[in-house]
């Protein structure tokens, strides 16, 4: 969400400013929709090996380079490289992280800053507000949301995709 709200509002003052309309495009949603991407392909605290070719429905190889950089330089991401179109990626843990992986440590290996969103949204001044990466920060985070970053809590609804059992109805019926 920070992605989005950041890379739009910074399109659309730059927009204001040269006096073209405030036309919405597809591509205006870039940045979050392969932030959310890499994200759907993470596995622990790991890299995340991103093809750029396989993602070439998303939008053309220089504008999915183009998003990768910019949220390299934003810091939603460390890009620690592109080599015959496969992108290594890290994820800033204040935008996602997957069950079991210590924030603190991610935040530590790239130092990245903890990233929050304003309450009014795209209606702020600064939509998204960046603090400097500190190990103090990363720890009041940690502690603050302990019970996100426990692995088993992700699976504590049983999802029924999986075969586990649920409380909610079966969507996929029971294979005999």
């Amino acid at each position: 969400m920070a992605a989005d709200l950041l890379s739009r509002s910074r399109l659309y003052a730059e927009r204001r400013q040269s006096g073209r309309r405030l036309r919405r495009r597809e591509s205006d949603h870039l940045p979050g929709h392969l932030l959310r991407l890499i994200a759907a392909r993470m596995t622990g605290d790991a890299a995340v090996l991103f093809r750029l070719d396989g993602a070439r429905d998303e939008a053309p190889p220089d504008q999915l380079r183009a998003g990768l950089a910019w949220l390299h330089d934003h810091q939603f991401i460390a890009l620690e490289g592109t080599v015959d179109a496969i992108a290594r990626v890290w994820v800033n843990p204040a935008v996602a992280v997957r069950g079991g992986t210590d924030p603190r440590t991610a935040a530590a290996r790239h130092h990245f800053p903890y990233i929050s969103v304003a309450d009014t949204g795209m209606a702020a001044e600064e939509p998204v507000t960046f603090h400097p990466y500190h190990p103090d920060l990363w720890e009041v985070v940690y502690e603050g949301n302990q019970e996100t970053f426990d692995q088993s809590t992700f699976l504590d609804w049983q999802c029924p995709r999986h075969g586990q059992s649920s409380v909610y109805p079966r969507l996929v019926p029971d294979r005999e």
